[in-house]
């Protein structure tokens, strides 16, 4: 509040946590400020009553794949000088049918190892740079013991062959999971989404590039569709980023 205050922004504060949340997002306002993590900025986005309206990002989380996939970062006193409601960029809400319902995804829907870590995670004590070494780390065991599983996929009504997929996700963002860098097949506000497949014979160079991601490109097979159905069974389902 105080960076916003010195760059000359008026505004109001409320959690994303506040029974008052969703009432807060319908008052007017010239934009909307998504301070947080993966999470907060999700629900932020999933939520917005009336999508004309900008939503701006100060990054405070650990990954912060939202805001990275959209070329967001700085501190909030840089952020909140640098705003222009002449500059802005569309950015597509996901949507997800099946037997829980209907619901909204921003970054992703997954299938196998990472959808398997979020389930077992827990809130730590690290922070940054080693929580997300931590998930590499914990998503590389997953990946060297996951078994092939049973699924079937059609992207806009063409099936996908599939051989023994150790993991898909079907992506809205060019990053996910623990700050991993996606291929050009995931672009934010193309009304796509990206589908990275993890094969058996993927897994060896998977688990060498999880040491060290952002030295090359990801090792996956990777399309893209506007529709994706499937059926699965076997392994958990994950809808990302976790908010409600």
């Amino acid at each position: 509040m105080a960076a916003l205050k010195l760059a000359g922004v008026r505004s109001r504060y409320c959690s994303t946590k506040s029974a008052e949340f969703p009432d807060v997002l319908g008052l007017p306002a010239d934009f909307v400020i998504a301070a947080g993590g993966d999470g907060t900025v999700a629900k932020v986005i999933k939520n917005m009553p009336d999508r004309e309206i900008p939503v701006a990002i100060v990054p405070l989380g650990t990954a912060n794949n939202i805001a990275r996939s959209v070329g967001i970062s700085g501190t909030a006193h840089e952020l909140s000088e640098s705003w222009d409601l002449q500059y802005w960029r569309p950015f597509d809400v996901g949507v997800a049918r099946g037997p829980w319902g209907l619901g909204n995804f921003v970054e992703a829907v997954g299938l196998g190892p990472l959808a398997k870590l979020m389930k077992k995670s827990k809130a730590d004590a690290l922070d940054g740079a080693a929580r997300l070494a931590a998930g590499r780390l914990a998503l590389r065991k997953e990946l060297a013991k996951a078994e092939p599983m049973v699924a079937e996929i059609t992207i806009d009504d063409e099936p996908l062959a599939m051989e023994e997929m150790l993991a898909i996700e079907f992506v809205n963002t060019t990053y996910t999971g623990p700050g991993l860098p996606l291929p050009a097949a995931a672009r934010p506000g193309d009304g796509m989404l990206g589908i990275i497949a993890i094969g058996e014979h993927e897994r060896e160079a998977m688990l060498s590039w999880l040491k060290a991601p952002h030295t090359e490109p990801m090792p996956v097979i990777a399309a893209r569709g506007r529709r994706i159905d499937f059926t699965w069974k076997g392994t958990p389902l994950r809808l990302s980023p976790r908010s409600s």
